[in-house]
Parts: C-alpha cells; sequence; structure tokens
C-alpha cells in the first residue's frame, strides 16, 4: 500500500485491496468497496455511487430490467459529488434534497 500526502480513507469504506497507491490529496469515500490493484493519480476521488451509474444500461440489458427510475437518483449523485459531497455518506443527499441546493 502507498498512500501520497493528504490522502483520506472513510472509516466505513470497506478497503480490501490487493495493490493500493493513491496520489496526493486522493480519498476513498465512504461506502466504497475498493478491491483487487487500484492506482490512481492526484486529487482522484473512489466513490461508489457515480462510478456504478456508468454500469446501469449494462445491468439493465443483462437482466431485462427497467432502470429509467434510476435516472433522477444518478442525476442526484452526480450534483452532490460535484458539490463536494463525494466522500461523504449518501446521506449527504439530504443537503442536496434542500430547496435551493
Amino acid at each position: 500500500m502507498r498512500l501520497g500526502e493528504d490522502c483520506f480513507v472513510a472509516e466505513s469504506a470497506a478497503a480490501y485491496p490487493d495493490v493500493l497507491h493513491l496520489g496526493d490529496r486522493s480519498y476513498i469515500a465512504a461506502q466504497a468497496y475498493v478491491t483487487g490493484e487500484k492506482r490512481t493519480g492526484a486529487d482522484c476521488t473512489l466513490t461508489p455511487f457515480p462510478a456504478g451509474a456508468a454500469h446501469d444500461a449494462d445491468l439493465a440489458e443483462e437482466a431485462n430490467v427497467e432502470t429509467s427510475w434510476l435516472a433522477p437518483l444518478n442525476d442526484l449523485l452526480r450534483r452532490a459529488a460535484e458539490a463536494g459531497h463525494g466522500p461523504h455518506s449518501v446521506s449527504a443527499l439530504t443537503e442536496m434534497l434542500r430547496k435551493g441546493a
């Protein structure tokens, strides 16, 4: 394991990598599940929700299920990450749901 300067791994993250190299100012967010080999550059984030959204279409096709209902949730998760809530738990979404957020 190699961590750069000012890295952060959330206490609630499930981090069990075989190899982990985090560049400076990188972090593993709350509820992230990290296994295998992970190498990042500086200023990177490993978060569970935005990364999973990218696979929704594949999941829908493979499982023959409707996932269009996920679009508003994925938009909320994207906006939360852009607002700086990436390292926080999913409960931080309440901030995004407040009027005017």
